[in-house]
């Protein structure tokens, strides 16, 4: 369950999978049960800024 305080949303529900893939790892973030398009788009943004993040550091780190 996701909720952020700062929003009026109601909780909603993350799922995060992690699947190998050869010598790489697949990342998949279900996220189910928003409550309006607005915050549908609000949560792609955010969800595509992390995991933008997240490959960015895992690489500079793997190569360190």
């Amino acid at each position: 369950t996701w909720r952020c305080d700062a929003w009026d949303d109601p909780p909603s529900e993350v799922e995060v999978t992690f699947s190998p893939v050869g010598s790489d790892t697949v990342v998949r973030v279900r996220h189910s049960r928003i409550s309006s398009v607005q915050a549908h788009e609000g949560q792609r943004f955010g969800w595509e800024a992390c995991l933008s993040e997240l490959g960015r550091v895992l690489h500079l780190t793997s190569t360190e």
